[in-house]
């Protein structure tokens, strides 16, 4: 098992809308239905015009732009006790959980991954945290090694460059929203 990080500059090609776009679609379907539409809203949807999503953005200047995955990379899950030692598990394998308000008991994973996806976390939230803790393991390493993995997959010697890696591509794309999958 690994962890798989990404860094990702969303665009147009983003399947939400945003929550404008969602209040204007509801309320011209309401006003619609309340002058005698009796169609679904799938129908009713797809006869408006094509352009709509260009007027619905005209304010928006990153409304022309595809989704752009800036950095990606994966790492073991083996180096998870290591990066607890070091402060780091929460901003590398749940970011979100740092987030303010986070309170979910540990064993309600849906309420968990609901949260996750409402509570989208951009590069510059964690950048901190991980200079701290990757600072600590620089300081140390013998500290650190002593939670390298037995079977060899997760070690220390790995670990700090792939840290080093993921912070430079962090402070290079700090509005960019980080996605991980454990």
């Amino acid at each position: 098992m690994s962890l798989d990080v990404t860094l990702k500059i969303p665009g147009k090609d983003r399947e939400d809308f945003n929550s404008f776009e969602t209040r204007h679609l509801s309320t011209n379907f309401a006003i619609t239905c309340l002058k005698g539409y009796t169609g679904s809203y799938d129908a009713w949807f797809k006869g408006i015009s094509s352009t709509w999503r260009e007027i619905a953005n005209r304010d928006n200047p990153d409304y022309e732009k595809p989704t752009e995955e800036v950095y990606s990379a994966n790492i073991t899950h083996n180096l998870g006790k290591m990066a607890a030692e070091a402060g780091l598990y929460e901003a590398l394998w749940r970011p979100y959980q740092l987030k303010e308000g986070y309170d979910i008991p540990e064993d309600d994973y849906d309420a968990e991954y609901k949260y996750e996806e409402a509570n989208p976390v951009k590069a510059i939230e964690i950048i901190a945290i991980i200079e701290k803790g990757l600072k600590d393991m620089k300081k140390r390493p013998k500290h650190y090694e002593t939670f390298n993995s037995s079977n060899g997959w997760g070690m220390y010697h790995n670990f700090v460059p792939w840290i080093e890696e993921y912070l430079k591509a962090l402070k290079e794309y700090p509005e960019s929203f980080v996605e991980c999958d454990r």
